[in-house]
């Protein structure tokens, strides 16, 4: 299922991104928007599903494994900035 979500939310913020492009150039051509903004307005709820759902669907396994990459990744950027001032 969480694969699913991702899919879910990712096709929501590409369907809002292409969605905001028509609108604008329906702005500028004068023709008919509001089939872009129910798309615009559809994948909107969809990223708000999505997102709910891939934060219920993570396994406690997933979030430790989330939270111990972060902590390296800051681990590292720390390292990296004390690096630059034992340098200057």
């Amino acid at each position: 299922m969480h694969g699913l979500f991702l899919f879910l939310f990712l096709l929501s913020i590409i369907v809002f991104i292409v969605g905001i492009g028509a609108i604008i150039y329906s702005v500028i051509k004068k023709r008919p928007k509001n089939k872009f903004i129910r798309a615009v307005a559809g994948s909107v709820i969809l990223f708000v599903i999505s997102s709910i759902g891939i934060s219920q669907t993570t396994t406690p396994e997933q979030m430790k494994a989330l939270e111990q990459e972060a902590a390296e990744r800051n681990a590292r950027r720390k390292l990296k900035q004390n690096e630059l001032k034992n340098n200057d």
